[in-house]
């Protein structure tokens, strides 16, 4: 786990904790806006969705599949925390 951070920014890490304490035991999937990520980051939504959203397709540690806008001006999509999804295999075997 930890050559999956190395080289990550902050703003990377943080969205993984957010998007980690969002995502819903049910389906371990959270959907969300990039304008709301962003507030939670304390960035804009134009560098959340360009740099953090970007970073976090490449790291391979959130699955990222973006959903089909009703305005070009929001952006949803939807988040599978990767890290979420082995700590529920670990505790669902120990």
């Amino acid at each position: 786990m930890r050559r999956v951070w190395r080289g990550a920014s902050d703003a990377a890490r943080l969205a993984v904790l957010v998007l980690a304490s969002r995502t819903p035991s049910e389906n371990g999937v959270v959907k969300i806006h990039t304008s709301e990520l962003g507030r939670w980051l304390g960035m804009s939504a134009s560098y959340t969705a360009s740099a953090v959203v970007s970073e976090l397709r490449r790291s391979g540690v959130v699955s990222v599949e973006t959903e089909k806008a009703s305005t070009a001006r929001t952006s949803a999509w939807s988040a599978r925390c990767c890290l979420c999804g082995r700590r529920r295999a670990l505790s669902a075997t120990g």
